[in-house]
């Protein structure tokens, strides 16, 4: 009886799934985020992944006596030959893969087929490809440091940007400028610009401040509307180049949108300007685990 494990995480935690023989998860495990680029240690990582392997293959073997692990798929953050190196020791639990953390994403997206993913999380936003001849391709992906376009902390360092401009004196008060003084706690710009050279402002929280902007823009407000519509075009124009690379100008691959701000009017509006109105594309809602099972189920399959 073979069941099947995938692990997918960001910085902050993991996720273990266990698909049994008929393509369903049948259990499930958390344990905390397991970036290489913050916990360099990579006994302490495979520890905290082994006892959580564990469980989940004493979950198949309490179902079925005869169970065992045909597979095992890591989709973690960070550097891949770094997992690649774990997944080499993972002995209990191989044949064991690495693959990127967007691929569940993009199987969500295309189902295994070839075509494109605009994935936005709050501090990274990237376009996946997946080529005719089912190579995986990257766009973007390049953190809040360079400010990938489409993520939320690029809605929030433009929020930011008007707020000084408006304390400065060069825009009309605003909602948005307002809601970002209450939220920095701060309403000088001078002080609010030396805050945000020093440590005391996270990049998370710069990141939070997308959901003003996006509430905002629901309700009708231009500020709002105009820095959604102009990150989600700089993200189209990335995809629009993936896309002439990957695909001929007479194929029309399904493009998935994963990221509150990708399912709002404003973005879809912005993509269509950009990618063209017969673009197809494919809203994710669902939670990335469902593409890891989707992939599960390809695997070795």
């Amino acid at each position: 009886m073979n069941y099947k494990i995938g692990l997918y995480g960001d910085d902050t935690q993991t996720e273990l799934i266990l698909v049994n023989p008929a393509g369903e998860i049948c259990a499930r495990r958390t344990a905390i985020g397991v970036n290489p680029d913050t916990i360099l240690d990579q006994d302490t990582i495979r520890s905290v992944l082994i006892t959580k392997l564990e469980e989940l293959a004493a979950h198949a073997k309490a179902e079925h006596a005869e169970a065992v692990i045909a597979h095992t798929a890591l989709c973690l953050p960070g550097s891949l030959s770094f997992w690649e190196g774990i997944v080499a020791r993972l002995h209990l639990f191989s044949p064991a893969s690495a693959h990127p953390n967007y691929l569940p994403a993009l199987e969500q997206a295309t189902r295994g087929l070839p075509g494109i993913l605009l994935n936005c999380d709050p501090l990274r936003a990237l376009v996946a490809g997946r080529g005719k001849d089912d190579s995986i391709h990257c766009a973007g992906n390049l953190g809040c440091r360079m400010s990938d376009p489409g993520s939320d902390y690029d809605l929030g360092r433009q929020a930011l940007t008007c707020t000084l401009a408006e304390l400065q004196g060069w825009g009309e008060q605003s909602e948005l400028g307002k809601l970002v003084c209450d939220s920095m706690k701060v309403s000088d710009a001078t002080l609010l610009s030396t805050k945000l050279d020093g440590s005391a402002v996270s990049h998370q929280q710069i990141a939070d401040l997308a959901a003003h902007v996006i509430k905002l823009e629901s309700e009708g407000d231009d500020i709002g509307a105009a820095i959604i519509h102009d990150t989600v075009c700089e993200l189209a124009y990335l995809a629009e180049t993936v896309r002439e690379k990957l695909f001929e100008e007479k194929d029309t691959p399904p493009i998935g949108l994963r990221g509150t701000i990708l399912q709002t009017d404003i973005a879809r509006q912005a993509l269509t300007e950009i990618l063209g109105a017969d673009s197809k594309f494919v809203a994710i809602t669902d939670a990335p685990t469902e593409g890891l099972r989707l992939m599960l189920n390809r695997l070795n399959s």
